[in-house]
């Protein structure tokens, strides 16, 4: 499983002045798929085996989000999440205010799991953290809300006890019998494998 900002049907860029041209040498297809856009992503333990292997396996391109998310990911079968809800660049001083000032942000479902201060240069480290504090809800329990294959669910993320792994309920109502099909695929891939993060992400159908 992959949880990021999915970008689903990359543009390729044949404009030698832009800064993500990319020559027929370099990448011969005119579309680049679905890949993560950059910033944060997570991915489940087994994928970083089959990224490893797929190291000697895949063409190597220069656009790190689309090799790391999409061309390191060939024949996994990954399932992508889509968090870009609760992915924040965060580029002034106001943005972090405007957070702020609406205090029933933090109680809604789309609350903030990353933030990206930028430039750099424009927020001392000591403020990117004390900001972040303030942004943050200091809580355990985290509800999500998410897109998988189309169908919106609740994801409730907290600490795994048993380990260092993220503990994911997906919880979803009135499925038709075609989403109750792809969550039972999902739950066999998922249950595949139990020696892994993999075992702490459970679905249920209410």
């Amino acid at each position: 499983m992959v949880l990021c900002r999915i970008l689903p049907d990359g543009v390729v860029v044949r404009n030698n002045e832009s800064k993500w041209y990319l020559s027929n040498d370099e990448y011969a297809p005119t579309n680049l798929g679905l890949y993560c856009q950059g910033l944060a992503y997570i991915f489940s333990m087994p994928l970083l085996e089959m990224m490893h292997k797929n190291l000697q396996r895949v063409q190597y391109l220069w656009m790190d989000d689309w090799y790391v998310t999409h061309a390191l990911l060939y024949n996994s079968n990954a399932i992508y999440v889509d968090i870009s809800p609760h992915v924040f660049p965060i580029e002034s001083v106001g943005q972090i205010h405007a957070i702020l000032k609406y205090s029933s942000f933090n109680k809604k479902n789309y609350r903030p799991i990353f933030g990206h201060f930028r430039p750099k240069t424009r927020f001392k480290l000591e403020d990117r953290v004390q900001n972040w504090k303030k942004i943050v809800p200091l809580e355990n329990n985290l509800s999500l809300q998410i897109e998988v294959t189309g169908i919106e669910w609740k994801m409730r993320a907290s600490r795994a006890r048993s380990g260092n792994c993220a503990a994911f309920d997906l919880h979803h109502s009135k499925m038709s019998a075609r989403e109750v099909e792809q969550i039972e695929e999902v739950e066999q891939i998922i249950s595949s494998d139990h020696n892994s993060c993999q075992k702490f992400i459970h679905i249920s159908v209410h």
